[in-house]
């Protein structure tokens, strides 16, 4: 049998339990809810201006979820705070001391007198004013708190009733709170919500003050520290006569640039008017210098009077950057010399090498060109070097200058930044709070009653208890009710059932020679049939069985008769032996014709078949088998017995007595053992359902007695 089908026949047992405790429960719930008095719920809703980005037009950095989800959390721990909700407890107990009350006064308020209730407004009516909890360390204020608990207006019952939360993820607050009356209901949560408001107003009000006065005092302390930085610039400029170094630097790169391409000019000019000097040198003869030397000495010394003007002449024009009045003195200079070499020419004196005369003329020019070239390059350089060394001392002028201005640019931003967080938090202080309430409280309906819905739940939950109960019960549960639990366990058949008789069907009769049998021995005889059948097919030639227990109230004694008649039922001589010398329970319900006692001791000349079933009684005592007889006298005494009768069955003690029970063992071929329905096999039980497992060719099974 499945453990399923087990289990529905305990429910099936015990299904009184499975009515009754679930009916007592109804009762008692119907009984405690019938008087409870009806919920009404008020609900106000506030808009937050988190989320609505109508309400953050001042607001341009982009807020988080997690950024929103922490000051919605704020919000609502804020509206459930202690601070909140007694400020609605004063206003009840305020109300319903000087107004109609909204619940009938309990015992405790009924007790006060006028000054106390007088007590208690103007305690109330303090504390709300500085927004103070009461300070229960006091006797009278204690009092207080007992006088709001009374009538549920206290911190506990007030957040116990209340209900507050976001909807559904949006920009609303909703708050909801239950009582027995709508008016207090819509009371409390406009209520609330005007409390929370207006502190969260003063709060944000406030907190908005402290950040101005801080963050001005801030800007004031950064704008001195610019200007300051500013004011150091301006003087180290003047100190240093600075006056636009960017457009100074950038003049005097072009100079330095003008310059130098002149001098790379000067440099070409001399090696080309010096190589041209060269080539003419080739062309004349050493001889021709004395004509030219003769006739132009004078005018040589003019020349060279007017190259040594020219020389500084230009001079002055480059040191003067190239004016333009030392320009017209260099051309003067310039044409002059001309004009004497033009005159060196008129003076040539005849000389059949006067064919040269243009060659002279061209080297005195180039000569000239050339000292005018090498003369000006040494003016360039000079005006290179002045220019650079100007540029020298521009450079640690541009470090110190961008170093100032970098402090002064730091301290600009550090500036506008905080002017721009001040700016907005005085427009953001100057805008009214972005909270609000949309929707207020009104006395609603009455909620549905859930009286029903109680008294079902008990009924259910106490019927669901009682099946865990009985299923916590079933499977804890090791005692063996079913002849396939007790083979499994003990690896042995079970050979048949004995039904569980009432106390008038269990008499021991002849069920075979009585003809009126009732439904209970009806089904008892068909029992011990199939039970004889297996007890005939394991005795085979042996005629000894010894029928033992587990325990001594398994109805050993009942089932051998029971066996003795089934087999006297097929015309066998049936001998059964009293052998519980304890308790002889055979000897005491049957007359018996014979006592092993005197069998053993002094026997009898003989003993033979008295009727269908022969009893070899006991007269009871504290001796065992072999304290009658030694073994050799009592197995030729069963052998003689063996003779007479087909089937000899022993009514052996149960195995809580070894001492007498494995003494008959020793002298029986075949044994079987009964055992009881809803036995647990445990302790001494499991010893010695052991021990006859253990004897294989000798113990046939079990008898499932009292199914």
């Amino acid at each position: 049998m499945s453990e399923v089908s087990k289990f529905l026949r305990v429910l099936k047992k015990y299904w009184y339990i499975l009515i009754l405790v679930p009916l007592i429960a109804v009762i008692t719930t119907y009984f405690f809810v019938r008087k409870q008095p009806d919920s009404y719920v008020s609900h106000v809703r506030l808009s937050t201006g988190l989320v609505n980005k109508s309400y953050n037009f001042l607001k341009t950095e982009f807020m988080e979820l997690s950024q929103v989800n922490q000051q919605f959390s704020n919000i609502l721990q804020l509206m459930e705070s202690r601070k909140i909700v007694n400020q609605v407890s004063y206003l009840l107990i305020i109300h319903d001391f000087t107004q109609t009350p909204f619940r009938k006064p309990s015992k405790l308020v009924n007790e006060l007198n006028a000054s106390a209730r007088q007590f208690v407004v103007n305690t109330c009516k303090a504390k709300y004013q500085k927004r103070e909890d009461l300070f229960l360390y006091s006797d009278k204020e204690k009092g207080i708190e007992r006088v709001l608990g009374s009538m549920g207006y206290d911190y506990g019952s007030l957040s116990y009733n209340l209900n507050i939360f976001r909807v559904n993820y949006g920009d609303y607050i909703d708050a909801e709170f239950t009582s027995d009356n709508p008016e207090l209901s819509a009371f409390v949560v406009n209520t609330l919500a005007n409390e929370f408001l207006s502190y969260y107003k003063l709060t944000v009000k406030e907190s908005n003050l402290r950040a101005i006065n801080f963050l001005d005092s801030l800007v004031k302390v950064k704008q001195t520290s610019m200007n300051l930085k500013m004011e150091n610039l301006k003087n180290y400029k003047i100190r240093n006569r600075v006056l636009n170094l960017q457009e100074q630097a950038k003049s005097t790169y072009g100079q330095i640039a003008e310059i130098e391409m002149k001098r790379e000019m000067a440099n070409k000019d001399i090696e080309s008017y010096s190589a041209a000097i060269q080539q003419i040198d080739r062309k004349f003869n050493p001889h021709d210098r004395r004509y030219i030397e003769s006739a132009l000495i004078n005018i040589n010394q003019d020349l060279l009077t007017g190259r040594e003007q020219l020389k500084n002449a230009n001079n002055e024009y480059i040191q003067s950057g190239f004016d333009a009045r030392y320009k017209k003195k260099v051309d003067s200079i310039q044409n002059n010399l001309t004009a004497k070499i033009a005159q060196s020419t008129d003076h040539y004196i005849y000389n059949p090498l006067s064919s040269k005369d243009n060659l002279v003329v061209q080297k005195l020019n180039l000569e000239i060109a050339l000292d005018l070239a090498k003369n000006s390059l040494g003016v360039i350089n000079n005006e290179v070097i002045r220019l650079n060394n100007k540029i020298d001392h521009l450079v640690p002028n541009e470090a110190s200058i961008q170093a100032y201005e970098s402090d002064i640019d730091i301290a600009s931003k550090e500036y506008i930044e905080l002017l721009q967080k001040l700016n907005q938090t005085s427009m953001e202080t100057s805008v009214s709070s972005k909270l609000n309430i949309v929707e207020t409280g009104m006395p609603g309906d009455a909620k549905p009653s859930k009286k029903m819905l109680l008294v079902v739940l008990a009924g259910a939950i106490s019927f669901i208890l009682c099946l865990a109960v009985l299923f916590i019960l079933f499977y804890f549960d090791n005692a063996i009710r079913e002849p396939s639990q007790l083979a499994n366990y003990s690896g042995s058949p079970v050979l048949g059932t004995i039904p569980l008789m009432s106390n008038n069907s269990q008499r021991v009769i002849d069920l075979w020679s009585t003809e009126n049998l009732s439904l209970e021995q009806d089904k008892l005889k068909v029992a011990l049939r199939s039970l004889r059948f297996e007890i005939e097919k394991e005795m085979g030639t042996d005629k000894i069985l010894g029928v033992t227990a587990l325990c001594s109230k398994d109805g050993v004694s009942y089932l051998c008769s029971c066996i003795a008649q089934s087999f006297a039922g097929m015309n066998k001589k049936v001998l059964l032996i009293d052998g519980n010398f304890s308790n002889p329970a055979l000897s005491t319900i049957y007359k018996a014709d014979y006592f092993i006692e005197e069998f053993l001791k002094d026997g009898y000349s003989k003993i033979g078949p008295t009727g269908s079933v022969t009893i070899l009684g006991s007269q009871g005592g504290k001796y065992s088998l072999l304290e009658l007889a030694d073994e050799n006298s009592i197995r030729n005494k069963m052998n003689e017995l063996k003779k007479i009768f087909d089937l000899i069955i022993v009514d052996m003690s149960s195995l809580e007595t070894p001492d007498k029970s494995k003494e008959w063992i020793m002298f029986t071929e075949k044994l079987i053992s009964t055992f009881n329905n809803n036995t647990v096999i445990s302790g001494s039980k499991k010893i010695n359902t052991s021990y006859l497992v253990n004897l294989p060719s000798q113990f046939k099974g079990w008898v499932f007695n009292r199914v």
